[in-house]
């Protein structure tokens, strides 16, 4: 055998031997990767809510506004809306609740509003250290799920032994309440979610970026967290306050008042039109010109007898 040969034997072994070690490491396995939101939940942060309500049998429904609550017995969530909140008076949603309203609101309307934390005995709190709170965020980055944690469930107050996972940003922030919450979900910083009994009603408060969304939703035990903290059940009418789906301003005037802006529009129009140059030069306007007087009794006299009136009466 020749070098030659010998040479090519052992690259065409090496090839081989190379391709089997990559066949011997190589494997196929499933990834499942989360692509943008596409249709109706590219657009509606609340399709996610809305197709779970649906699917357990709960009627749902997006409205434009608060100024007329509910009816009652039903539940409304409002996500982080405080200035629509502000501006509808707070005050107006007591009654709806105490006669058997069910109200969820984020944390953020919480902290915002100072008429709620009044109204309702709840207020942020705060027991994290500055050091704690930057590790629990550079947990987040390690590894998937880093951000969830196991939390107790308290029922009045006392612990049931019940544990449920929630997924949350991290937050030095917690809850701190007068009133005794009738449920909440505690981790070892304080109340993360909590449900106080206000008359025949209830208010919930839960965090909007873990619970309001429709990838977060679909995240470990956050259904059956959203589920269980506002006491939804099947048959119960679900309202959702989204200030996004409220009419236009240009929508209500033409609907109120189409005819009054049909009018003024054609009015303003014709103004325009009116004091736009012309195409082309104006007509020159003829001079006056002053006729003498024996000038209009002859011009008088002619048309007269063209007319038959200067002839003299037969007999």
């Amino acid at each position: 055998m020749t070098r030659a040969r010998t040479v090519n034997v052992i690259v065409a072994l090496l090839v081989v031997g190379f391709v089997i070690w990559i066949a011997r490491h190589t494997y196929w396995a499933e990834v499942t990767v989360s692509g943008p939101p596409e249709g109706e939940a590219a657009h509606n942060p609340y399709y996610s809510i809305q197709r779970f309500a649906s699917s357990v049998g709960i009627g749902n429904r997006l409205i434009a506004s608060i100024n007329s609550p509910p009816p009652r017995n039903t539940v409304l969530l409002i996500n982080g809306i405080q200035d629509d909140l502000l501006h509808s008076r707070v005050e107006s949603l007591t009654p709806w609740v105490e006669n058997g309203g069910r109200l969820i609101i984020t944390e953020d309307v919480v902290w915002a509003n100072a008429a709620i934390q009044k109204w309702s005995g709840i207020a942020p709190g705060s027991h994290l250290t500055e050091e704690q709170t930057k590790s629990s965020r550079m947990r987040q980055h390690l590894a998937e799920d880093a951000d969830c944690d196991s939390m107790t469930v308290k029922i009045d107050g006392a612990l049931t032994g019940e544990k449920m996972t929630l997924c949350a940003p991290a937050s030095g922030f917690e809850f701190v309440s007068k009133r005794v919450p009738a449920w909440s979900l505690s981790s070892v910083y304080g109340m993360q979610i909590l449900r106080v009994n206000m008359g025949r009603g209830s208010m919930t408060v839960i965090p909007g970026a873990a619970l309001i969304g429709n990838k977060s939703l679909l995240r470990r035990d956050h259904a059956q967290i959203f589920v269980t903290a506002s006491q939804l059940v099947r048959g119960d009418q679900l309202y959702i306050l989204s200030v996004a789906r409220a009419e236009t301003l240009i929508a209500m005037l033409w609907r109120l008042i189409s005819p009054a802006i049909v009018f003024f529009g054609v009015a303003i129009l014709c103004m325009i039109g009116r004091h736009l140059p012309r195409f082309g030069p104006l007509a020159p306007i003829p001079a006056a010109v002053r006729r003498s007087l024996a000038e209009q009794i002859r011009a008088r006299g002619f048309q007269s007898e063209r007319i038959g009136m200067g002839r003299a009466p037969a007999h």
